[in-house]
């Protein structure tokens, strides 16, 4: 009996290691499980640092090309527009044959041709060197063919050639001079004010919630830029009075703006002032 009782130990314990040793296999497995999945999350994490870097890089090359292209292409319509200037004269004299008679049976004498704004046509002279279409337009209206021509289109990316006279803008700083230029460039404002057509903008408030009428707006231009105090009587100007002079001091309407600010009474630096 005693051996019978005795015997069944053995397997109870063989039986147990056997389950001990399979559950550490099973703790082994998922502790590499883990550094396996680890792994990969790191290595995925390291890839897209990689693939953000390089596209940031290739981002930053592509601009410095963008803007070294453009500097470029800048360049040469600065220098085209030049040459379109410079050849002013030569357009001149081949046309004038043509141009003298016609001014003579207009009644302005045999005098010779008065200066061609080229400059106004910029653009089409200088299309050949934009494009395959600019080409086209240009050859057309000059009866000549492009096709033969070479290195041309190269500035495919260039806006269009605006060269502007700087006879017809305003210098709003001689308003710094004397009395009399303040006169002449409140005139020279009043042709640009007072178009029918702007109406609008002086029958509804501002952004200011202020309601501001055109003799306003030239005096308060004038009084902006001059080195006085006194207030700029536009008002007087625009009766015919041709004085336009006051001895009343500036108002203080810069002071009910949103923000407040002061006159400048100096020359402006850019004409973003004005605004």
């Amino acid at each position: 009996m005693s051996d019978e009782t005795t015997t069944p130990k053995p397997r109870r314990r063989r039986r147990a290691t056997r389950r001990r040793g399979s559950r550490g296999r099973r703790d082994q497995a998922g502790v590499a499980l883990i550094m396996v999945l680890a792994s990969i999350a790191l290595m995925f994490v390291m890839a897209e640092q990689t693939r953000d870097d390089v596209e940031v890089y290739s981002l930053s090359a592509a601009v410095a090309r963008d803007q070294l292209i453009a500097e470029a292409q800048a360049r040469s319509a600065v220098n085209l527009a030049r040459v379109v200037l410079n050849s002013e004269p030569v357009i001149r004299r081949t046309i004038a044959p043509i141009l003298t008679p016609l001014m003579a049976m207009m009644g302005r004498g045999l005098a010779a041709p008065p200066q061609i704004p080229v400059w106004e046509q910029a653009d089409l002279i200088i299309g050949p060197f934009r494009s395959q279409e600019g080409a086209s337009a240009l050859g057309d209206l000059a009866r000549v063919s492009f096709a033969a021509a070479k290195n041309l289109g190269g500035l495919t990316g260039l806006s269009p050639v605006v060269i502007i006279d700087e006879d017809s803008r305003i210098n709003v700083n001689s308003a710094v001079r004397s009395s009399v230029a303040q006169i002449l460039l409140a005139r020279q404002l009043q042709g640009l004010v007072f178009n029918p057509g702007l109406n609008g903008f002086f029958e509804q408030r501002d952004s200011d919630g202020q309601f501001t009428d055109r003799p306003t707006l030239l005096s308060n231009v004038i009084d902006y830029i001059d080195f006085d105090e006194t207030t700029f009587d536009a008002q007087s100007l625009l009766a015919s009075t041709a004085t336009a002079a006051s001895t009343a001091p500036e108002d203080s309407f810069y002071q009910r703006l949103r923000p407040p600010g002061r006159r400048r009474n100096a020359p402006l630096d850019s004409i973003e002032e004005l605004g």
